[in-house]
Order: C-alpha cells, then structure tokens, then sequence
C-alpha cells in the first residue's frame, strides 16, 4: 500500500474543498458598492459610470486573486482558465471596437468591419481640384425643393445666438404628416453643425489628416465646393474631427477647427482670404475635448476664445484681413462659444473659460468682470435673463447657477451668486429660456426650473444628451440617439407632441433649422428633411 507521505502537494490540494467563500464576499462587497453609487451618491450620473467603470476593474483584479491564490483549484486547472479568458478577451478586440462614449461615458461597441464616412464620399462624381486644395462642383439644375425666404441659420444657435427661431408654425402630429427627406448623405467625422445662408449650407468634417470646410446646396445636399487644411484632432473618448458651427456674413465664411485653426473662406468658391492658428496666436495648446468656440461675428470683428493666459484669453480679429485688433482675459479656453448680451445697458461679450466665466466690453475687448466657476467643461453657452442676471450651467454635478451682473458706484463690475442648483445639469447642450423658466437637459433627462429660484419645476424624458432650439412655442429636441421630438413648452410637466427618427447613432451635432428645412447629422451622415407646417 503506498504511503501518503509520496504523494505530492499538487494532488493533496486538489482533494481539498473548493473554497468559495472570499469569491462571494468580494462579489457581495462590489454589490454593495454599486448601491451606493447608484442609489446613495447625488452624482452626475457620469461619475456613477466612471465609479462602476473602477468597480469593475476592482472586481476583476479581485476574482483573479482569488482564482490563482486562493481557490484550491488545481493549477492546471487554474491556468486554463487564464488561457481560455485570454483568448475570448483576443477574439473580442479582434471583432469589436470601441467607437467613443456617449454622454455617460459608456462605451460604445460596434463590428470592426463597420464602415466609416469620409468626407470626401460626398464629393459628386466630375468635380474638379485645384492646386488650392479646393474641390469644386458645379451648382445642380433642375428642380429641387424651393427655399422659404427667411430661411437663415447663418451661425451657432442661429439669427440671435440664442437658440430661439420666430417660426415657422410647426406642424404637431408627425404620424399625420411625418418630416420628409429630402437628401442623406455621408459625411466625414466630427461634432460640427450646419450653418445656412441662403441655399449654403456649411458644415466642417475629418477627411483623414485634413479637417474640410464642406458647402453644399441646402435643398439637394450637393457640395458645390471643399476646402481642406491639415490639421486633425482625434481622441478616444472625445472622437476625431471638428466640433463647431461655422459663421456667414454675406460672401464670407469663418470656421474655427479642432486644433484651433481659424479660416476666413470666400463664400462663392471656398477660396481662402485668410487663415490663423487662434491657440498659437495665443500659446496656448488644445484643450482635452478639442477647440470648440464657434467664431463670434461682431461689427468688424470676428471673437474666438483663443485661451491664453497673458492677456490672450479672448481674440478679436478682423474680419476682413485677419489682422489681431485686440485680445483680453487671462484664463486658458473653455469649451463654450462667445455671446452677446447686454446687462446694466452695456453691451458685453460672455464667454466660458477652464475655470471662470468672464464679461468684456463689447467696444474695446477691456476686461469688465470675472467670477470663478467650478473647473469642469463649461460647454452650454450663458445666457442673459434680463439686463442685470446671467445663467449658466454646466454637468459633472455642478448645476445652474443665476449670477447678478452689475456696476457698483464707481463703475467697477461684479457678479455674485443669486441661487445655485443641482436641478439643471446641462452637459453640451444650450437652455432655452421662456416665461420665467429654463428648459434643457439635466443630466440627460429633459427638465424645466424657474429662474426664480432654481428650483425644479419637473424632470422627464429620457431623451439622452442632445440639442434644444425653440421655433415659434414649441420647443424642437434631438435625442442623443438620433430622434427629432417635438414639446409644448409648460411648467406643468412634459408635453411631447410628436418624435421622429432622423438619425441612427450617436447625435451629439447641434441641428439648424432654415426655415422649414431641418438639418442633422452625427460623425457619419447628414441629412435635410422638410418639417411640415401648420
């Protein structure tokens, strides 16, 4: 009979018990985090993705001690299972890819033979490059869908950079009468917009290690001509490709770019007049999300938070001839786009920097006030409620805060906090203000407040993180998913009238609405459709 004295630790261990109990309580305590998270932290709901985000790893790190130190399994066994996991991991990011975050921050998956636009699929066949880089294509003939006169969208948040169209009456009932299409195309990455101005419509794209300033026709999406520069901006989580909406004023047009490059373009062929890197102009380097100010038209002057310190936090060019006329401010850039407001009856320039907000002299760019704000992506842009209070607000947990904006007796300026609330935490997109109300995205979820105090008047609607414009009384909403809805603004609750799919994806672009012609697009397609009208 053999003494047991020869057998080895290899076989003694695995008669041993399978020891189950720290795999349960390690699973048990992460459970028990996650509640807390999920259920007992008031967090923007970013940082309860990013805290699971760390759960999880912590879990696996966990499972995986566990599994080779302490679970009595034989070693064969044990180092199996590393194997069969790491080739299930391999196959995994072999088919997979992460395609870039959602306003969460959860991870976006797709095949990896997914395709993926490229500008330069939208140029139509016969046109015709030139030593500038412009593409040009002759402007279709033919019958194509008329123009309402007053369409225009000739910049970011549209006529009065406030989010807020006249009109037109908006048909209610999209199941009656749903949006027609009127073109789809692909287009090349990036957060951009569309601008219009008459039957322009100019959007900014990725094509490779070029960003492409794009003209179509409004009515037919032909592009009638592009204009490409290298410069490329391209992060994980962020995406690749520009994030702002262009600027037209008669026969001209001005785009800011990814990495901070500011084009002054001719309208009629896409020929460039002149062309500035705003953040080397004021060393300063790009920001984590990208540049993504959209330039301010302003008398002869076109603005842009190009985000040095120094004096160099804001930049006034000429409009004309690209000439530096003036630069103010001493913060690094935000991600927010300069407005124009009026309060205590000077008219002031606002505009969002890394850790503050700040009012310039709408005449000279001098340095009126600056409050600080918490040091997070202030994105959504101010907005002046009446002639002496600004609202702003912002995600990451910060909330809306209603700051009063006044001269003292001497004329020096200051702002202080009126309220703060956590009950708008509005991410990218813009509020729209209305009746005494704010409305937008919290966090996601579309919500209302009063501007009194800042509290909550209802939160519903879960239509992710996307856009808000107002035309005429309604209150027109893209989701985050690439819906269109349509909601009659109310302090009482949420009042949907009608939704429609536009889009399949991420849509995180601003729409424009010339008109009746509505324009979306995400870092894929673009698309025009006629809303119908009352």
């Amino acid at each position: 009979m053999p003494s047991q004295t020869n057998e080895s630790p290899d076989r003694f261990l695995r008669r041993r018990p399978l020891r189950v109990w720290p795999a349960l309580l390690i699973t048990l305590l992460a459970a028990a985090r996650a509640t807390q998270i999920w259920l007992f932290r008031d967090y923007d709901v970013q940082f309860k993705v990013e805290g699971t985000h760390g759960l999880l790893r912590h879990w696996v790190v966990g499972m995986a001690i566990w599994w080779l130190l302490f679970s009595r399994i034989r070693w064969q066994s044990r180092l199996k299972g590393v194997v069969v996991l790491g080739l299930v991991a391999g196959l995994i990011s072999l088919f997979v890819r992460v395609h870039g975050i959602d306003g969460n921050r959860i991870p976006i998956l797709e095949w990896r033979w997914s395709s993926r636009a490229s500008s330069a699929a939208s140029v139509p066949r016969g046109s015709s490059s030139n030593p500038n880089g412009i593409e040009s294509a002759t402007r279709p003939v033919g019958n194509s869908p008329a123009v309402r006169p007053e369409a225009s969208f000739p910049q970011f948040l549209g006529p009065s950079r406030n989010g807020i169209l006249p009109g037109p009456a908006l048909f209610e009932d999209w199941t009656k009468r749903p949006p027609e299409l009127i073109w789809r195309q692909p287009v090349g990455e990036g957060w951009s917009g569309f601008a219009v101005q008459g039957s322009d419509a100019v959007s900014l794209e990725q094509d490779g290690d070029n960003e492409v300033i794009v003209c179509r026709e409004l009515t037919t999406g032909n592009v009638r001509w592009r204009q490409a520069y290298p410069a490329r901006y391209d992060n994980p989580s962020a995406g690749t490709g520009p994030r702002t909406v262009a600027s037209i004023e008669g026969d001209f047009i001005w785009t800011t770019g990814a990495t901070g490059m500011l084009t002054c373009t001719d309208r009629r062929d896409g020929r460039v007049v002149w062309q500035h890197n705003c953040l080397k102009d004021a060393n300063a380097a790009v920001p984590e999300w990208g540049f993504s100010g959209s330039p301010l038209i302003h008398g002869n002057w076109v603005i842009v938070p190009s985000g040095g310190v120094n004096g160099k936090s804001l930049t006034a060019y000429d409009k004309r001839s690209g000439a530096i006329v003036w630069s103010s401010g001493n913060d690094v850039t935000g991600y927010s786009s300069p407005v124009l407001v009026t309060l205590g009856g000077t008219r002031q320039i606002l505009s969002f920097s890394h850790a503050g907000i700040t009012g310039y002299s709408a005449s000279d760019g001098r340095q009126l006030w600056w409050r600080a704000t918490a040091q997070i992506p202030n994105v959504a842009v101010p907005l002046a409620v009446d002639d002496s209070h600004v609202l702003i607000s912002s995600g990451y947990g910060f909330g809306a805060e209603l700051l009063e904006v006044k001269p003292n007796a001497a004329g020096v300026w200051s702002a202080s906090q009126t309220w703060r609330s956590i009950r708008m935490k509005s991410k990218f997109a813009n509020l729209i203000l209305r009746e005494g109300h704010a409305y937008g995205f919290d966090d996601g979820t579309f919500a209302c407040i009063r501007l009194s105090d800042g509290s909550k008047a209802w939160k519903d609607g879960r239509y992710g993180h996307g856009q808000v414009l107002q035309v005429g009384n309604l209150l027109l909403a893209t989701t985050e998913s690439g819906e269109i809805v349509l909601i009659d603004p109310s302090p009482e609750g949420l009042r949907e009238r009608t939704r429609f799919r536009v889009l399949t994806g991420k849509t995180w672009n601003p729409p424009a609405l010339a008109g009746d012609l509505l324009l979306v697009r995400h870092d894929r397609e673009a698309a025009c459709f006629r809303l119908p009208i009352q």
